[in-house]
């Protein structure tokens, strides 16, 4: 699963938009929106952001 349909499930289960995402996360509307729909990728560090606004953090976990 994509990075973003997680965070969009997060998302929704807390019952947020997606302007109060970007608000809470200081990440730009138009960012997240470009993320959504393909027309870029979000960097590690905006996602930890997005994460952390969450309630989450991001994990490196090694694969076996």
């Amino acid at each position: 699963m994509e990075i973003i349909n997680i965070v969009d499930e997060i998302r929704v289960e807390k019952g947020w938009s997606w302007s109060r995402l970007s608000r809470e996360s200081s990440t730009s509307v138009n960012s997240l929106s470009n993320w959504r729909h393909g027309r870029s990728s979000p960097t590690i560090s905006n996602i930890e952001k997005v994460l952390r606004a969450l309630g989450y953090g991001l994990e490196v976990v090694l694969e076996q």
